[in-house]
């Protein structure tokens, strides 16, 4: 039953909200932003990729280089690079506000932010079914302040998409049940320009809320077609960062991979396991599970703080409502491979999208909250409590043995966490009786079990870490790296990149152009989860790898450059390496290419260019064939003398910008002019101002340049982009001339 509410900004009820979840908030951050002094980190991911990212992009945004940023790995364009972590967030562009460099200083509050909106937000939406309003405020902070919030706290961006979720589910309700229209494609915009990745998720989630909660009538249809007009228009609305998006991970090869090719149709018994323990037991961090599986990036945690699955387990015992529906259908597709997968275009196997149904659980756990004497609690609890002993006991006389020989990594852990639920649980029988005490007592343990389990896993994120200090310290280090020369690259890490601003040979970092990806396999390269090994000879020489940062003095090495890292000093040292572009002599055919060991590769490259057979006609012209059976373990002997004749034919780069960069070369005959630079498809190239075919090269780039001077220039432009913009324009002016419509429809039915 719908309950009437009051206009929002005069509801008290939703600055308490949004009060109170950023007091808890700012209970479990404020200790490490203060411990830290006024810096806030925690461990790989955050530090390595949250904080860069958003120190590069805000310096990209001031210096107006909106399109290919040479400091993502090889060269991506912005849009394909970060519009999955931050571009389309509003919390980033209030962190532009400031200067790029204090980004650390403001995550955390930008943190506790994400924490009070997305309390206050889940408020709206909850209210909507609760008599008592104090009860839709327990059940947003259980939705802010979950298990999926708690495990997720290294992906800083996952927070922005739990914040504006439950607009997408009120807008859904204002326009099916209130009939008023607009909301609905207001809250696909925001969504969808927030993170396109979640969105594609939340859509299939919406088709499934949309039927379990009105189903297909006669009368839902017009609420179906409203619903899709809407949604096309917000969709288009975001069209600017959608669409560039879209295209861009078209060539991703992780958008590619197919859960059907695994064959994979249930889990295996330790999945299950570790699904049962997400839901029932509070959240762990990723790297360090207590039980199951050492290590487990798969967000799988659902668990309401305090609470549990209790108050969950009563609603549904009792009503046979949509909530009851929907529910039992997010578990039956969390509990198969291929069903769980959809949300991932069948590409992934994560459980990133549970804040979905939590959403849903904190509706559930508020209802029982808001009418107690409906619903047997005890017998709740009684049940919760049973399925929680019952995978105790199975962890503890399990015959079998996984990963490093034992199922529990930590039994203090284990245990202590299921002795703590059932604490909780023992609290909840021992006063359900009581309506009054039994509501103080959630509200106690909800308000404290939130700080403490977020507290705790921050915590754990940082136990291990790097002291904030020492972090900040190497940042601003990275600020001052000297570029040198722009035809060369470095071999740093993420902060020298994206702080420092160098051009790298490689980023951590798995939105990129999907030409380098093809690099990657081309050449037979090695990856570890967190970034791509230059482990075939001659590769890094390549690529122009000319600058790498060691700890280690040498008189032998060439040191261009001295860092003070506090305690520490770094050298910048200088090695031979092609330029990023040079003209080759020999060409060597792509099905040969393929023939040789790995590595062996790398010495390939640097002595041919590497081309599709079907150009041969064409190269043999001006280049001579190499023999690839003349290439062998003796031939590495001779690196130095082809990168040598490769230095010694130089294109020289004299700019290089976000719109592409421009070179010169003056050759004694007609050649090919080959650049280590990803081949995206939104470059343009041009020799002597006309335009000349870009010729593909293992992923990367190479054009035909004739006898004489030659100014080359390669134009970017992010594929899809004006288009993008064209389409959000005409979209956004179609959702304010429809908005009007509806408010005037409104108006003159009243007046009728």
């Amino acid at each position: 039953m719908q309950v009437k509410k009051m206009r929002w900004y005069r509801d008290k009820y939703l600055y308490i909200c949004f009060g109170l979840c950023l007091l808890l908030a700012l209970l479990s951050f404020g200790y490490y932003i203060w411990s830290g002094d006024g810096i806030f980190t925690l461990m790989t991911d955050f530090n390595a990729q949250q904080i860069p990212f958003s120190v590069a992009v805000n310096d990209a945004i001031k210096s107006g280089e909106l399109g290919w940023m040479w400091n993502v790995d090889l060269g991506t364009n912005i849009i394909g690079a970060f519009s999955f972590y931050n571009l389309g967030s509003p919390f980033f562009w209030v962190s532009v506000l400031f200067p790029a460099e204090s980004f650390p200083y403001l995550v955390g509050w930008l943190y506790i932010l994400k924490y009070a909106l997305a309390g206050a937000f889940a408020y709206l939406y909850i209210r909507r079914f609760i008599n008592k309003q104090e009860f839709a405020v327990l059940g947003a902070v259980l939705y802010a302040f979950s298990g999926f919030q708690s495990v997720n706290l290294l992906f800083y961006h996952f927070h922005d998409v739990v914040a504006f979720f439950p607009l997408l589910l009120l807008g859904i309700e204002k326009l099916v049940v209130d009939g008023k229209k607009g909301y609905f494609a207001a809250a696909v915009f925001i969504n969808c320009l927030l993170n396109y990745f979640f969105f594609a998720g939340e859509a299939i989630f919406l088709v499934a809320y949309f039927l379990c909660r009105f189903g297909i009538k006669k009368n839902t249809l017009i609420h179906i077609i409203y619903g899709c007009v809407e949604g096309l228009l917000g969709i288009g609305m975001a069209c600017f960062l959608f669409l560039p998006s879209l295209l861009f991970i078209a060539n991703n090869p992780k958008a590619a991979s197919n859960i059907f090719e695994s064959g994979q149709w249930l889990y295996s018994e330790e999945r299950y396991l570790e699904i049962i323990k997400g839901i029932f037991l509070p959240g762990e961090p990723m790297y360090d599970q207590a039980a199951i599986a050492y290590e487990d990036f798969t967000s799988t945690s659902a668990y309401l703080p305090g609470v549990g699955m209790v108050l969950v387990f009563a609603y549904m015992m009792r009503e046979k409502s949509w909530i009851r529906k929907l529910l039992l259908l997010t578990l039956g597709v969390s509990l198969l491979p291929v069903l769980n997968s959809i949300f991932y275009g069948f590409s992934q196997d994560y459980r990133r999208w549970w804040y979905m149904p939590i959403l849903i659980m904190a509706v559930a756990s508020a209802k029982v909250m808001d009418c107690k004497e409906k619903y047997d609690i005890k017998k709740a609890v009684w049940i919760v409590s049973g399925i929680i002993v019952a995978f105790a006991v199975w962890m503890a006389v399990s015959p079998w043995e996984m990963h490093s020989g034992n199922e529990i990594y930590s039994a203090n852990r284990f245990w202590g966490s299921i002795i703590f639920v059932l604490l909780c649980n023992i609290l909840l029988i021992v006063t359900q009786k009581s309506s009054k005490l039994f509501a103080k007592i959630v509200w106690v343990m909800v308000i404290s079990v939130s700080a403490l389990t977020t507290t705790w896993m921050i915590y754990q994120y940082r136990v291990t870490a790097q002291e904030p200090k020492e972090l900040k310290e190497k940042w601003d280090v990275d600020r001052t790296l000297n570029s040198f020369d722009i035809n060369y690259r470095y071999d740093v890490d993420n902060s020298g990149a994206y702080i420092g601003g160098v051009h790298p040979l490689r980023t951590y970092n798995s939105t990129i152009t999907g030409s380098i990806f093809e690099m990657h396999q081309e050449m037979g390269l090695s990856r570890t989860p967190a970034v791509v090994l230059l482990d075939v000879p001659g590769v890094m020489q390549w690529l122009g790898g000319k600058y790498y940062i060691t700890y280690e003095m040498d008189e032998n090495l060439k040191i261009v450059d001295t860092l003070d890292y506090g305690e520490r000093e770094a050298y910048v040292v200088e090695q031979s390496a092609c330029p990023i572009g040079f003209t080759y002599e020999n060409y060597i055919l792509k099905s040969e290419f393929r023939q040789l060991d790995n590595q062996l590769r790398g010495i390939a490259v640097l002595m041919g260019l590497i081309i599709p057979d079907e150009i041969e006609e064409n190269v043999s012209e001006y280049l001579s064939k190499v023999d690839v059976c003349t290439i062998n373990e003796d031939t590495l002997q001779h690196m130095e003398d082809y990168i040598q004749i490769n230095s010694d034919n130089i294109v020289n780069i004299y700019e290089m910008n976000a719109k592409g960069f421009k070179a010169e070369a003056n050759r004694e005959k007609d050649t090919y002019a080959f650049f280590s630079v990803p081949n995206d498809v939104g470059w343009t190239a041009y020799v002597n101002g006309t335009e000349v075919d870009i010729i593909n090269i293992n992923g990367m780039m190479a054009i035909p340049i004739a006898e004489g001077e030659s100014d080359i220039q390669f134009v970017y432009e992010i594929p899809g982009f004006k288009i993008g913009v064209i389409i959000s324009l005409i979209a956004f002016l179609l959702w304010i001339a429809y908005w009007f419509y509806a408010k005037k429809l409104v108006v003159g039915n009243k007046r009728e």
